[in-house]
Formats: C-alpha cells, structure tokens, sequence
C-alpha cells in the first residue's frame, strides 16, 4: 500500500541542491553572517552531509538521521580564501571509500566565497556507530586547513513483531470498517521507526491465500500503526479499509494474517507477519446444538512414514525416484535416518500427508480407528478429519514451528510461517460445525499437541479447540525410552512391536538391529523427550520400582558413590546417562551390554522442554479426556547387580535385568499417562488391558494398538458425539481396576547368547532368539532381549518347559526371581548351564506347588515345526540322549511377608545352584490383600508353622 505516494517523495538529493543553488544564485543577497575576507589560511564557512530523504513527511515520515551500507551521500561545502583554491579533498576512510574523495567547485558567490560539492559517493561500510569524516581545502599558496563532522552508521535492520491479532466484534461475521486488535513489539533500540505497508491477506479454510491483498483505513495523518513509537504496543486498533478482490470478501474467507514492514532511521527494513488468525462467523445457537467438532489425530513416534529422495534428487521433478525408510526395511534404512548431533537431519527426509502406519502385514494399529472416523464423516457427524503425519524423529519445537507442505509431501527440517500442524487444525476449524477442533492423540502425539498449544497461547487454544484425548500419553517420559537409549531395548524395529507374533513374526523380524536403533536414537531430539521427567521422579516415588538401581556390592562403584542404590531423580538420570560420574567409556554400537554415553545437550533441552510442558495446565473451556491402560507388564526401570563366577574366584562379572510393573499399557506407565490431576475439565479413564474387550486386536491389547480397541473407539466416540453416560464401555473404568486376587508372575532371566524355548502344559511355545527376534505363542507370556540378557516373563499357575540350546557349545547364567503384585521376593541363580548343538538343557519348572517331572525329550520335538522363526533343531536321537537336564521347583503361592527358599535343583554335575538370596520384600503398595488371598495365606502359615513343629519334634535332645 501506498507505494506510489512514496516514490513521488523520493526525490533526488542532488536535484534539490541544484535547485536551491539556482535560486540563491540568481536573487538571494550576501548573508550578513558571512566573515570577512581572510586573510590568512583558507576559511571554511560551512559543511554538510544530509541524510537521504525517504519517505514524504506528510504521511507522517521523515529523512534519515542514520546512513547504512549501500546510501549514497553528497558532501558540501563552502570556502572563503583571498588566494586560488587548488583542491578540496574529504577523507570518507570510516564510511568503507579507501581513496581521498575530491569536491569539485560547483558555485561561485562572490569573489571571496565558493561552493564545493562531491558528486554521489555509496557508502560500503557495514559498520555500527558513529563515523568522522575529514575534509581539507588547500589554496595556491600552499595554505590548508580541515573540518570534520560525525554522521551516525546503523545497518541492523529493526527488530519488529506483530504477536497477536483478534476482531473485537466476534459474535457476527465481520465486515469492511470493523476493527481489529493488534499487539506487538517494535525495536526499543532504534531512534525512530515508521511502519509502513500494512496488509491483510485471506485464506480459504485449506489455506490457500486469496490472490488479493487487502489493507486498512488511514487514521489522523497517517496509514495505521503509522503513529506508533518504538517499544511495545498493546491492542492498537486498526479499520479494515479495502477489500479489493471483487470476488472474495471477508465473509468468504477462514482465516486473515496481518503483514507490516518498519522502516528504521537508517532506512532499515524489517516486515512481519501475524498468526493466522481465524474469522469469526455468525453462527445460531440452533446450529451448533448436537453439532460435533471435526477431528485432528497426531499419532505416536514411530507412527508415521518417513521417505527421502533416491541420489539427493529433487523430489518435485517427475523422474525423481523417493525410498521409503520407514517403515524399514533393514538397517540401512535407519542409517539414512541418523541426525547430526545437534538433533537435525542429515538427509533430505519428509512425510506424506495423512501417512500414518494404520497396519502392519494382518497387524493394525490405526486402521480400525480410521474406518471409524471416516464412517462419522460419510454420515455427516463430522464435517472432516485429518490424520497428521510428522518426521517423528525431530525436536517438538521443529514440529510445531516448521512442516513445508510441497504437494502431499512434508517437511519438518523446512521453516515456514504456516507450519503444517498449525495449519492443518486451523483448516478444520474453519469448516468444523462448532468452530472448533477435538485433538485425538495417541502416545507422544500427545507431547505435540502440548507443545502447539503452548505456542498458540491459552486464547487461540480456545478458540480452536473443544477437546483433548489422551490415549497412553507418556506426559512425563517413561522409563523404557531410557531403557532403550542406554541399551536398545525394545527398539529392534519393528521387531519389538510387530515380531512378537507366532506365525507372523517373521514378516518383519529382522527389519532393524537394536544396535542400530540404538545408534539413532543417541542424536535424536524425539527419544530424549520420551526420557522420564522430573515430574515422573516426583510422581513415582516407589523405592521398590527405582528407574536405575545399583544392587551391587563389588562393581558399579563410582555409580555406588555417587548415587547410592538408585536413581532418585532427574539430575541424577542426567549425570549417569551422560557418564559425568565417569563410571565407564562409550561402547563400540554392537555392545549393547554397556550403557550407552549420552548426547547432554539433547538431554538438557529435553530437561527444559518438559520443565514447561509438564506445568502446563489446559484453559478452562477445553474438555481433557487422559485414558491409560492398566495390566500390562510394563518396564519400571534397570537393575544393574553383579555375579560371582566359580571359574574365577573373588571375580564378578557386571550384569542387569529388566523389572516390571502391571500399571501401564507395556510402554507408559499409569503415573505419566494420567499426569494432569483431575479438575472440573480433567478426566481419567483406565482400559483393563487384562479384560476380554482388550484380546480384540490380534494377539492382545497393547501400547502400540490401544486404538484397535472396540470398548476405547467407544468411548472416543460418545466424547466425540456428546453422549458420554455413567455406564461406560466394557474394560473401560474411571477408577483403577481392582485386583481380583493377588498377582503372582516367575521372572527369568537368562545372561548369554542362546536360543531359549517356553513351553506351557497346553503346547503353547514361545521362542527368544540371541538376534532378539521373538515367536510369540504364549499368549500371558512376556519376552524381549535387554543388550544379551534375555527374560522371560509369565504368571504362576501352569508348568513351564524351558528349553536352551545354541549352535555353539558355551554355558548360560539364569535368574530365577518371585513376584508378587509387582514385588520381588526372593531370587535364585543358577551358573555355567552347558548349552550347545551337542549339550541343549531342559528345564521342567513346576509353579502350582506340585512336582514336576524331568523328560529328556529333543528340542526340536518340544518347538512347533508351524512357527516362523523355529529354534534350530539339535540334532538326531544320539545327540539328543547326552542332553543334561535339572528341575526348579518353585511354590506356587507365597506369603509377600515370608521368604520361602526353593528346594535345591537336582544335583547336575555341569550345573550350579550359585545363590538364594532375599531382596525387595514388602507388602504391596497400594493394592490391599482380597479376603481370598489374606484367607490362603492364614492357611499356609498355619500350614507351614505345623511342618516347623514335626520337624523339631524330631530334632535330637
């Protein structure tokens, strides 16, 4: 706006100094200041450098009072001598000219008096501050004299923000001459500041920009905002003037941004734009009665599709050939994956619209959560939804600030003023028929919709969104992502998630390493913030779950010293994560054994990221909804202890197992998916993973296909549809689900590379291979690889078959631990069991109290020959006859309060029972003992007290 006013202002500083000399010239007398004739050296009178004019003062503006690089100045001056001037030179050396500049004469008063002028001299400096320039006249009898003056540099361009823009009338559609509200800050520093062309552009509620700016009507002398001052300016009100475009008007559009340039006193130029904001409409109560709000879904990490062009090719041009990375197809796909270490990308990746990983092979994730939601838009529920795809890997920051759409791709590492999240839900505000957006998300989804509603500020949140749905939200970490960053646990992808599935397994087993997980998470913003917070330090104070315990009397000493026994909070997990105790060097990327060192500066902006987020509380109009599930087993932290080897006396070699808890989805724990406390806008929901509802998708219900659950999409829709009622969907409680007897669960753990096969009484098998691949046939059963520990985890009540062997000959070390709700209450180790092709080892484990039988059978007769992955066969009949087996036989049911030591294993010759040792004994927590439970145990204290009597009634005298 109002460009051509201002070029008829910019007139050429030369022109009007020929003009006024013309006119003084001909007509204007002597000044009567003028000093006499000299008589002595040459006099200079006068001396200026005028600062450029550039823009009219009668729209409020005027000259400079800075130069910046790339003015052109014109140097005057006027001399009196009674003798010939020979030359007049100026010294511009602090304005960038290196050479002596000369004036040339340009008028002649009188006999006495002359004018000197330079012709138009560009200043090349990009100094700041002030600069001197020197002139010195000489005349013909040798004589000189010199005048300086000081002229002020400034080539910062002003520092200038429009942070908001509202209506003030919102309860109608607006019109031309309504008025807006702006906020912003112009640069405090500068001397003085014009804003200058200030527009409004338009937007369809896609966000694509209507072809024609419009403008503002003028107020008092100037153009809008043309008064202001430097510094802050609160709610300035500005009149919608011009409305260019015959064809789009304001009713018309969805959203308007506001666009202003100021213009500093060195003629410095710095133009910004507001949010975008969206246009109120005219909306009639009878409209939005039952009307449901479109729907936005940001899925968790790892859930959308990652892509990067073939040989650095533009991926716009036709014949440009793009690779998908994820999903994998093998490590070299994470490879291309890898981040600087500053936490950004090293190659060119991007994600498409709407590609979310809705399945695996015959595994779903979200697909049934789509088809809901695209059978509520076809029956005009909803007007619209949006599946938000993002680069997973990347800081919240760069998620909420950046996303280039180009086509159906997007990119995160790609800064733009409309950043895809932001304005994909401002696309379905627009046409929402309420105005407004329900935010669905789903694990770290849930982080992203925090950070962009911290950045949109608690009124745009408002304005924009109606209602928040947590689903398995790890709001304050969670301790498997520090489980995973320091050892790869639980992240061969997608073998952890899609690979422990009998039959199906091996479609997607050795996609991805650990150790090349691993290596990718170590510069990955993403996996930091997944680490456990200061609020889950604070929330979980469990001295029976740490997140890192030292149960160790020998090794781990520096971390002893440091740190005691556990980890007890945020700043001690920084420390030890990044090795500042200096209790180990960095592991080569194939020893998944030693805790990786890592990134602290990653680590720090994560410790600051969830220092905001983990404080901040929803506005009051937004409805949240946090679900978590419970029963689960999942990682409550890292116990790191020692064994005592007999091959070496007095030596002890480092080891660490996994511990688990119920309250979680096998992912987040309970604490951190319901981390906000209830308010009269917060709710909490658990899904009782353990119910019939939750064995819906195809092998149960867990953290990764929480969504795959009828009872859950249930109650996602009655939220959705406003007919949430008192009776809820089956599994689906507003309390925790209450025990119905006391959890018992054997936890093996088994140190070693080795094949090891589970078999229950009923033929179910499932299958833990050294590469960490798993054939899952067991549905209660839990198993993973943690570094080269392998575990095993599965409730009391059947009897158990554990087969080992290995294609090598070698010995494993076994962990026998007890619990009870989640407590540990007594633990056996046994030592130097000989696998190999020639020695496999059976082990028959009775859990319901009776005995159990030792059979010699052949491994490959206990595997099913139908899994997927089948652990190698050992061999024929003769091989199979020199097996060496031994019996555990544990008790099936144990006072938490007792310490009942196993009977000791049939003696082996080639196996060793090293240790019974007590740890972590407690009632449980918070889940009081049923009737039942307090009944049986009566019973087995009774019970247990008459076999002590007979015993010592035997006793000799």
């Amino acid at each position: 706006m109002n460009t051509n006013l201002l070029s008829l202002g910019r007139i050429p500083l030369s022109f009007l100094l020929l003009l006024s000399l013309f006119l003084w010239g001909i007509g204007l007398p002597v000044r009567a200041d003028d000093p006499p004739p000299a008589a002595g050296d040459p006099f200079i009178t006068s001396m200026n450098a005028s600062y450029p004019t550039w823009y009219v003062t009668s729209l409020g503006g005027n000259a400079q009072d800075a130069f910046k690089a790339g003015d052109h100045m014109t140097i005057s001056l006027e001399v009196a001598d009674d003798a010939p001037i020979t030359s007049v030179m100026a010294d511009l050396s602090e304005l960038g000219v290196s050479q002596p500049v000369p004036l040339p004469l340009f008028f002649v008063r009188d006999a006495l008096h002359k004018m000197y002028l330079t012709n138009e001299v560009t200043i090349t400096t990009h100094a700041e501050g002030a600069a001197n320039i020197v002139v010195t006249a000489t005349d013909a009898l040798g004589r000189s004299s010199n005048e300086s003056m000081n002229v002020r540099l400034d080539n910062t361009p002003p520092t200038f923000s429009i942070d908001s823009l509202s209506f003030v009338n919102t309860t109608t559609t607006p019109a031309l001459e309504d008025f807006m509200l702006v906020s912003g800050v112009i640069d405090p520093s500068a001397s003085k500041a014009f804003v200058n062309d200030v527009n409004y552009t338009l937007y369809a509620a896609d966000g694509t920009a209507f072809p024609v700016l419009g403008s503002f009507k003028p107020r008092n002398a100037g153009t809008a905002l043309a008064d202001l001052g430097v510094g802050v300016f609160t709610d300035d009100p500005i009149q919608i003037w011009l409305d260019r475009n015959t064809e789009f008007h304001l009713p018309d559009a969805a959203f308007i941004k506001l666009t202003a340039t100021v213009i500093d006193g060195a003629g410095n130029s710095t133009t910004a734009m507001s949010p975008l904001v969206r246009i109120p409409k005219t909306v009639s109560a009878k409209s939005t009665s039952g009307a449901v709000s479109n729907v936005l879904f940001l899925p968790g990490i790892e859930g959308s599709r990652l892509y990067e062009p073939t040989n650095n090719c533009d991926p716009s041009v036709t014949d440009c050939v793009e690779r998908k990375l994820w999903d994998p197809s093998s490590d070299t796909d994470l490879t291309e994956l890898t981040l600087e270490t500053n936490g950004k990308s090293i190659h060119d990746v991007y994600t498409k619209e709407g590609d979310t990983i809705d399945a695996v092979g015959p595994f779903k994730f979200y697909r049934s959560f789509e088809d809901q939601m695209n059978g509520l838009k076809d029956a005009g529920t909803i007007t619209d939804w949006k599946s938000v795809a993002y680069d997973w890997r990347l800081s919240l920051e760069d998620l909420v600030d950046k996303g280039m759409q180009h086509g159906e791709r997007i990119d995160y590492g790609e800064a733009t003023d409309t950043p895809y999240i932001e304005q994909t839900l401002r696309a379905l505000a627009a046409t929402s028929k309420t105005g407004k957006v329900t935010i669905i998300a789903h694990s770290n989804g849930g982080l992203v919709a925090k950070k962009l509603m911290q950045k949109l500020g608690n009124a745009d949140t408002a304005a924009l969104i109606d209602t928040l749905i947590f689903v398995g939200v790890p709001q304050s970490g969670t301790p498997q992502a520090l489980a995973g960053a320091l050892h790869g646990y639980g992240s061969a992808l997608p073998a952890d998630w899609c690979a422990a599935w009998e039959v199906f397994g091996s479609l997607c087993a050795s996609n991805a390493s650990r150790a090349t997980s691993r290596t990718l998470a170590e510069n990955m913003p993403m996996a930091y913030d997944l680490l456990p917070s200061f609020t889950y330090f604070n929330d979980v104070k469990d001295a029976l779950h740490p997140i890192v315990a030292f149960a160790a009397d020998h090794l781990f000493a520096k971390e002893r010293n440091n740190y005691g026994f556990i980890i007890q909070n945020e700043n001690e997990q920084t420390e030890f994560a990044t090795n500042q105790d200096g209790g180990r060097t960095k592991p080569a990327p194939a020893d998944l054994t030693t805790p990786n060192i890592l990134n602290a500066n990653l680590l720090g902006s994560a410790n600051e990221m969830h220092a905001e987020l983990d404080t901040w509380v929803p506005p009051p109009q937004v409805q949240v909804y946090q679900v978590a599930g419970w029963g689960a087993d999942t990682l409550s932290g890292i116990e790191y202890y020692e064994a005592a080897k007999a091959s070496a006396p007095g030596g002890y070699v480092p080891r660490y197992r996994p511990e688990f808890v119920e309250d979680g989805d096998n992912t987040v724990t309970i604490p951190s998916a319901l981390m906000m406390p209830i308010a009269e806008n917060v709710k909490r929901y658990w899904i009782n993973l353990t119910s019939k509802i939750a064995l819906q998708p195809l092998g149960g219900a867990v953290h990764s296909n929480l969504l795959e659950m009828r009872g859950l999409r249930d109650l996602i829709q009655n939220i959705l549809t406003g007919t949430l009622q008192d009776l809820l969907p089956d599994g689906i409680t507003t309390t925790p689900p209450e025990n119905i007897s006391t959890r018992k669960k054997l936890l093996f753990t088994l140190h070693g590379s080795v094949h090891a096969a589970l078999k229950n009484d009923v033929g179910q098998t499932t299958i833990l291979n050294p590469d960490g691949t798993i054939v899952q046939g067991i549905p209660d059963v839990e198993a993973g690889q943690f570094g080269d520990t392998g575990y095993m985890l599965m409730p009391v009540g059947a009897v158990y078959h554990l087969l080992l062997d290995n294609n090598d000959s070698g010995t494993v070390d076994l962990d026998v631990q007890h619990l009870i709700d989640d407590t540990i209450t007594d633990t056996s180790t046994f030592e130097d069991i000989p696998v190999g092709p020639a020695t496999p080892s059976e082990i028959d484990v009775s859990t319901d109290g009776s005995a159990a039988s030792v059979e010699v059978t052949p491994l490959s007769n206990v595997l099913s020959t139908e899994t997927s992955s089948p652990v190698p066969s050992s061999g024929s009949s003769s091989v199979s006859s020199t097996k060496t087996s031994f019996v555990i036989r544990t008790k099936g049911v144990h006072d938490s309060k007792s310490v009942l030591t196993p009977p000791k294993p049939i003696k082996v010759p080639v196996v060793k029972k090293v240790a019974t040792t007590t740890k972590k004994i407690a009632t449980p927590k918070t889940k009081p003992l049923t009737a039942k439970a307090k009944k049986t145990i009566s019973a087995l204290l009774n019970a247990l007290t008459a076999e002590l009597q007979g015993l010592l009634t035997k006793l000799p005298h």
